[in-house]
């Protein structure tokens, strides 16, 4: 796609950025598990890897879901679905249960701290996609977060509302669960 010409996407495609976000995320992907995989013969060494594995779907999701609303899914908005604010909601829903899972499995740390550091993560995460979408319009005069300055402004905050919602939503299920585990064993 970064290579290919413009003119054979539509209109409303930023063809270059998300040729080349593909390839980023691809590349962080496929070395990803290098990256976190602790050797075989490590102390607790299944455990960690599945966590691994586990981080490697989170962020493979995330592109994803990304990459799907770049190719369209974005504008149906224009048919009252808001795929942008459902992405915004569901993505740090999934990432907190999922952090918090692979936190908890990877470094033994008690699921509700785990859940905190995950909540944490992810609105830092937020954030700094907000960032990096403003950052990109401003200077590489893509249309990420919208049409206008007025505009993304608006759904930047929006954004990070529906970042913070989601996140939340995702920490108060972990922890219900897990007392409704710890109730149920307990009994």
């Amino acid at each position: 796609m970064t290579f290919l010409p413009i003119s054979w996407f539509p209109s409303f495609y930023d063809v270059r950025y998300s040729g080349w976000s593909m390839i980023a995320g691809a590349l962080i992907i496929y070395f990803l598990p290098s990256i976190l995989r602790v050797p075989a013969n490590s102390l607790d060494a299944a455990r960690k890897n599945r966590a691994a594995d586990l981080f490697q779907f989170l962020i493979a999701f995330a592109i994803i879901a990304d990459a799907l609303g770049a190719l369209g899914l974005y504008t149906l908005y224009q048919f009252g679905i808001p795929y942008a604010y459902i992405l915004h909601l569901g993505t740090p829903l999934i990432s907190v249960i999922l952090l918090s899972i692979i936190i908890n499995a990877r470094f033994k740390i008690r699921l509700a701290y785990a859940t905190g550091i995950a909540f944490i993560l992810v609105l830092i995460c937020g954030i700094g996609w907000e960032i990096f979408e403003n950052t990109s319009d401003r200077f590489l005069g893509t249309h990420l977060t919208g049409p206008d300055q007025l505009t993304s402004q608006n759904v930047t905050v929006l954004n990070l509302i529906q970042d913070t919602i989601g996140a939340t939503l995702g920490s108060v299920i972990v922890v219900l669960r897990q007392r409704l585990l710890d109730k149920n064993n307990q009994t």
